[in-house]
This record gives C-alpha cells, sequence and structure tokens, in this order.
C-alpha cells in the first residue's frame, strides 16, 4: 500500500478516534450526573476499559502515521539527491 494512503488512513483513524473519545466521556458524564442507569453494574470498569481501549486505537494510528511520514520525507530527500537524468534531443 502507499505510504501517502496510509498516512491519510491513520489520521482519519485518529480523528475518528478522537471524536469517539470525547463522544464517550460526554455520555459517561451525563450517566454520573444525572444518576441514568444504562448499565446495571460495573459502569465504571466499562468506562475505563472502553477509555483505555480507544487510547490504545489512537496511539497506534500515531505510531503508524509517524512512521510513515518519516518514510515519506527519506525517500523525497532520497529523490532530491540524485543528480537529474538527461535528456535526449532530438
Amino acid at each position: 500500500m502507499n505510504s501517502k494512503k496510509m498516512v491519510k488512513l491513520s489520521n482519519m483513524i485518529g480523528f475518528i478516534s478522537v471524536l469517539a473519545l470525547i463522544y464517550w466521556i460526554i455520555i459517561f458524564i451525563t450517566m454520573e450526573v444525572f444518576d441514568l442507569r444504562v448499565f446495571k453494574e460495573h459502569t465504571t470498569t466499562t468506562f475505563y476499559f472502553s477509555i483505555m481501549g480507544i487510547l490504545a486505537l489512537m496511539f497506534g494510528a500515531l505510531i503508524i502515521n509517524v512512521m510513515f511520514n518519516l518514510s515519506r520525507i527519506a525517500e523525497r530527500d532520497k529523490e532530491e539527491d540524485q543528480p537529474p537524468k538527461k535528456t535526449k534531443n532530438n
């Protein structure tokens, strides 16, 4: 897969993870403040595990993004170091 596409994909995954994290925190705060009981037991445990999952997804996307951006920069610099190709004139 193209490194440019992988960077775009990891950016999209990171953005969706941030939105999911914000949404889930708002839902949890609403549940705790208004004493809503969607889950009967272990609400905080479920919340913490889901937050850990979302954060793991975000950090994974960040690491992939950094790796592929560095690869793109290295490839770009490698292409700039090469002398220009001579063209044949007719």
